[in-house]
């Protein structure tokens, strides 16, 4: 049955009391003088018993109590979420922890929406069963369907009555078998959004999401008791990581727990990471046996909705978007957000934001069973080449956009079946590979794994510069050796190169100089067999950078000046500007004052020109420092504010700290205390915000100088030695 239009319930029922009113007010008197020969009323008291543990749900338990306080009309509370989520165990606790608001009974009913029979139980069924609960003799009971609503309808008219309309299948479901009464009070449950139950008759939506860490092991100490789930915390917390905080998922691990207490709770967690999740959880109670719950929801799917959910399964990131979707089933985006719409709707994925869905753990478990049993064994080596067809010429777009001064790698023509988003400014390129940088690593990995070493090489080198700005070293450091060890196999030199450099850059970072030199120099040597002077000038800049961390000063300024040689000998004009500023740089920390102004103030000529705005960043920062040192404050306060707004709005969060730290530094040079704290202050939250960044020279200043009783002290110059 479908949803009516607005107004249209109300006039069919409305027309029904007309034509049925007298037949309904005969059958009502009848049922009272049946009702009093008998000597007593009737209160249903039809909730199953409650839950054995509930834990949580406060939100929603909160939610429950406040519409059923309010006073007026006839609340309809809609409790939804997806299979196993605890839909019905949280309105049936609620019900009887409520039940003395309701003195006229509670009607509870299972709707079949979703049940192994697979046939949602008819209106006649419900109502029925419901005039049963108020002893209607069957003699006395009209015949017709709508005479038998209308006096189920009647005899509600005038209590205090809660009805719990369990596991609906959609919105006419429900509609008919809504109470008269304005104080008798609805839940239903169902895995559907059941929009037209909220649009048409103001049911209240209730959301209902996986368990958080700490209701998770609530629930696993409710069933095994806390000195078993204390005897192992690391167990307890790998069978709950693999239960994915779904309540049906810990109820059944809890349950196998608690009735084999002989054995130890690391035997169980070994199990779990051994064999298939959905095989750890089988039971033999279809209502808790997680394959044929999913399956319900499953098997209610459209035919398109179903292959693509099957196909959701063999991603490895923790998410994806409509473009992804789409491109990972071969389809045009408009088809993939209607479908993703229609497994959302019935809680087969999670909606996360406007365009972005996921599948909790034991999902894409079972989307990946489905997949391998619908498809005949169908390998999904197309279906995940085109996905990573759509990550790696996203992510090259991205990468592009968000750091234009890096060398662009040579991809195939995209195929037209492959979606991927445009980035019409930098803000959206470097939002995009962070909601995607998961889903890129993962991809990496995934390839890595599967011998698809074109994948393997050629995706870290799309994430290298954010996952640095963004302090994301492990992942830097794990995506470059995946990427080297990729490029050997493919005997692809200039990738291999290229992957030395980055992970010298990585070694720099974490401090370990001679590391970065023993990776550099490989990158180096690689670049000259090729005859690449533009290669082979910005590994020669990396180690300038080395050196100058390591305080090495004249090796800097030397190799400084050779990557200069080689830029300026090709006309690379932009890495030439870059060379300029390290050279700069270089030159601060030798004292010489104005030479590193010069180069600095030309190096940001030439990134202006450009429009390079991460080179214009650091060029602003080490022109701001030069002034510093000579003591022009003003001007090194304007610099410096530039060069952090700059950075502010590329996305690089370590270099605002550092220039907001470095001006804060120069503030307190000029006596001005109270804007240097400020300052830092700023800086230290950017910090504490980031990975991989050590916070402890902001904190270090802020207890010196901001503390009460503070003494003073020397500013030294900010952590980074040039422009990257």
């Amino acid at each position: 049955m479908g949803d009516v239009r607005p107004g249209e319930g109300d006039s069919v029922r409305n027309t029904v009391e007309d034509v049925y009113g007298t037949v309904i007010q005969a059958h009502t008197a009848n049922l009272n003088l049946d009702l009093g020969k008998r000597g007593s009323g009737v209160t249903p008291r039809q909730l199953p018993r409650p839950p054995a543990v509930f834990v949580g749900r406060e939100r929603e338990l909160l939610g429950l109590d406040e519409a059923a306080a309010e006073t007026g009309g006839s609340p309809i509370l809609l409790v939804y979420g997806a299979a196993g989520v605890g839909k019905t165990s949280l309105s049936v606790f609620w019900s009887h922890r409520a039940k003395d608001l309701f003195p006229d009974g509670q009607l509870y009913v299972n709707l079949r929406g979703f049940s192994p029979g697979g046939r949602p139980a008819s209106q006649a069924e419900v109502v029925s069963l419901f005039l049963d609960a108020f002893c209607v003799p069957v003699e006395s009971a009209p015949t017709g369907l709508e005479a038998r609503t209308a006096l189920y309808r009647s005899l509600t008219s005038q209590k205090r009555l809660l009805v719990v309309l369990d596991n609906a299948r959609d919105s006419a479901q429900v509609r008919e078998l809504l109470p008269g009464g304005e104080d008798c009070f609805v839940i239903v449950t169902s895995r559907n959004n059941l929009e037209g139950l909220v649009a048409l008759n103001g049911a209240r939506p209730i959301p209902l999401g996986l368990m958080n860490r700490g209701e998770a092991e609530d629930l696993v100490t409710g069933f095994v008791g806390p000195e078993r789930v204390e005897s192992d915390p690391q167990a307890v917390s790998t069978i709950i990581d693999h239960c994915a905080g779904l309540p049906i998922a810990l109820s059944v691990a809890s349950a196998r727990i608690s009735q084999n207490a002989e054995i130890p709770l690391g035997e169980f967690a070994s199990e779990v990471l051994e064999e298939s999740r959905l095989d750890f959880l089988e039971m033999d109670d279809p209502h808790g046996n997680l394959r044929p719950v999913f399956s319900w929801s499953y098997k209610a799917l459209s035919e398109e909705a179903a292959s693509l959910f099957r196909l959701l399964g063999l991603p490895p990131g923790p998410d994806i978007d409509i473009q992804a979707a789409a491109s990972l089933a071969g389809i045009p985006p408009k088809s993939s957000r209607r479908l993703l719409a229609e497994l959302a709707a019935l809680h087969l994925v999670e909606k996360r934001s406007l365009h972005r869905y996921s599948l909790h753990d034991l999902l894409k478990e079972y989307a990946v069973e489905a997949f391998l049993d619908e498809e005949s064994g169908t390998p999904p080596d197309q279906a995940m080449s085109r996905y990573l067809d759509h990550l790696l010429h996203s992510a090259y777009h991205a990468q592009r956009a968000s750091s234009p001064h890096w060398d662009p790698i040579i991809l195939p023509a995209r195929s037209p079946e492959i979606a991927h988003p445009s980035f019409p400014s930098l803000e959206k390129a470097v939002k995009w590979l962070s909601v995607e940088r998961l889903n890129l690593v993962s991809s990496a990995r995934y390839a890595a794994e599967r011998g698809l070493d074109f994948y393997a090489c050629k995706i870290p080198w799309t994430l290298a510069h954010y996952l640095y700005t963004g302090g994301h070293w492990h992942e830097w450091k794990e995506t470059q050796d995946i990427s080297l060890a990729a490029a050997k196999r493919l005997g692809d030199r200039d990738a291999q190169a290229r992957a030395y450099r980055i992970i010298g850059h990585y070694y720099n970072r974490v401090k370990s100089p001679d590391l970065a030199l023993s990776s550099l120099e490989k990158s180096r040597d690689a670049w000259r067999k090729l005859g690449d002077s533009r290669g082979e000038g910005q590994t020669l800049l990396a180690m300038s950078w080395t050196y100058g961390e390591a305080g090495r000063y004249p090796e800097a300024l030397e190799h400084a000046r050779l990557a200069l040689d080689r830029f300026r000998t090709i006309g690379a004009e932009n890495w030439t500007a870059r060379a300029l500023n390290q050279l700069g740089a270089v030159s601060i920390h030798l004292g010489r004052h104005s030479e590193a102004l010069d180069h600095a103030i030309e190096s940001l000529r030439l990134h202006e020109e450009q429009g390079d705005l991460d080179g214009v960043a650091h060029s602003l920062y080490t022109a701001g420092v030069s002034h510093w040192r000579t003591g022009s404050h003003q001007e090194a306060t304007d610099l410096l504010a530039r060069a952090a707004e700059v950075f502010h709005d590329i996305g690089d969060g370590y270099h605002e700290a550092d220039s907001l730290m470095v001006l804060g530094d120069v503030f307190r040079d000029a006596g001005d205390p109270g804007r240097s704290c400020a300052h830092w202050r700023r800086s230290l939250d950017l910090l504490e915000r980031i990975q991989g960044f050590s916070p402890e020279p902001v904190s270090r200043r802020l207890r010196e100088f901001c503390d009460p009783g503070a003494g003073t002290g020397s500013g030294e110059y900010g952590s980074t030695a040039g422009a990257r």
